[in-house]
């Protein structure tokens, strides 16, 4: 490792953790209540019973008891900092915070394993750090989940690299007890042993499948339980494929110009191909796969960025009509944008005059960040933002909710 890359890594945490400081005052908020909030029975989880309960469990009523989810490494943490912090919201904020920080940092490792210089893997992930995009998931505390599984997902990524399988394995088990969004992983697998120059692995690629696969079948069949069901986007190939291509331009939108966020958003079903969601999601898809092409023949480094744009989207189709452009599913999208961004700045920088756009562009994500965490910081401010927001959806809804809080 070369002398400056500590110096890096130390800078990321700490511009990552200050970043988001002004959350630390922040209340409960939202499902907070319900999760966190004179939650008392998760001191029971930590007892041999509920232990059992918690990775075993799987009748309705347990379920619905952990959240209506499997996710037992979640509830483990939860349960853990339940018992440590009680009902004071600022340490929840301290362990999101430097959960988010290192991740960060576990990116920026990740890049530097696959060869890419100081410079642009730091920008890619200055860029991811402080995209405003993952406020939602940092600051919302019911989204301990997000960022768990962002944590054991990069650093099982960062340790694939390194060529420790085994125990890149072992932490991805602890990713997917964390949150279902990280199933994708394995297919970026293949580019990283062709980027360190390994031979490909049929059956170690097979066993990370397999427990993507297992984990999904799980995840179906605890949704069976509980009887969620997640909205059918169309009745036909043809406008399921409309409404894909309506969602993924929809999130590329977010992830580009982070601009009016909400807690949520407006979507209406794409009814015809004349939909213009539709021919920019077919035009942002096109690039990406060109991008992927042009990876696969010569820098994997960009096909490991397409591949996460794209795979990375597909699980938060899974889930209902109100949810379908939340920002928390994002999260790792938004680690490829941030790959390529890296990599294009570097370039633009040899450019006279652009060399500030680097600068620039992290300062603007981080004022959007800063100002998005205010949003966050009570449920009057939240439900507020959303009743009176520059994009207010189901306005009188939220309002009359910041009026019971109030």
């Amino acid at each position: 490792m070369k002398r400056h890359e500590p110096f890096f890594s130390l800078a990321l945490f700490l511009f990552c953790f200050l970043l988001y400081a002004n959350n630390l005052k922040n209340e409960f908020v939202n499902y907070d209540d319900w999760w966190v909030v004179h939650n008392e029975k998760m001191l029971s989880w930590h007892t041999t019973s509920g232990f059992k309960k918690l990775f075993l469990g799987l009748s309705k009523e347990t379920r619905f008891e952990h959240g209506a989810e499997f996710l037992p490494v979640r509830d483990l943490s939860a349960s853990l900092q339940y018992r440590f912090f009680g009902e004071s919201p600022t340490p929840y904020h301290v362990v999101q915070n430097i959960l988010f920080s290192t991740s960060a940092v576990f990116f920026f490792q990740f890049l530097l394993s696959l060869g890419t210089s100081s410079a642009a893997a730091f920008l890619a992930a200055l860029v991811f750090a402080a995209h405003p995009i993952h406020v939602e998931s940092v600051t919302w505390l019911s989204g301990h989940k997000d960022v768990l599984s962002l944590f054991f997902a990069l650093l099982s990524l960062w340790i694939y690299a390194k060529g420790r399988a085994s125990l890149a394995f072992g932490i991805f088990l602890l990713a997917l007890g964390s949150k279902y969004l990280i199933l994708f992983l394995p297919v970026l697998l293949p580019p990283i042993d062709r980027v360190r120059g390994r031979p490909m692995s049929i059956r170690r690629y097979l066993l990370f499948f397999g427990a993507s696969g297992a984990t999904l079948g799980l995840s179906i069949y605890v949704a069976s339980i509980v009887g969620y069901t997640p909205l059918p986007l169309g009745r036909s190939i043809s406008g399921i494929l409309r409404n894909v291509l309506a969602l993924f331009d929809g999130g590329t939108s977010h992830l580009i110009a982070p601009l009016h966020l909400q807690l949520y958003y407006p979507y209406e079903p794409a009814v015809s191909w004349l939909d213009v969601r539709v021919w920019r999601g077919l035009a942002e898809v096109i690039a990406l796969l060109a991008a992927f092409t042009y990876g696969w023949k010569n820098r994997s480094i960009v096909l490991i960025a397409s591949t996460l744009w794209i795979a990375g989207f597909l699980p938060s189709l899974r889930t209902t009509e109100i949810h379908l452009l939340a920002d928390r599913y994002l999260l790792f999208p938004s680690i490829g944008f941030a790959i390529l961004c890296g990599a294009g700045l570097i370039h633009l920088s040899r450019w006279k005059g652009l060399g500030v756009m680097a600068p620039l562009i992290a300062v603007l994500l981080a004022a959007a960040t800063i100002r998005q965490n205010r949003v966050w910081a009570s449920s009057i401010s939240l439900w507020e933002h959303a009743a009176y927001g520059d994009r207010p959806v189901q306005r009188e809804t939220w309002e009359n909710l910041a009026n019971v809080y109030r």
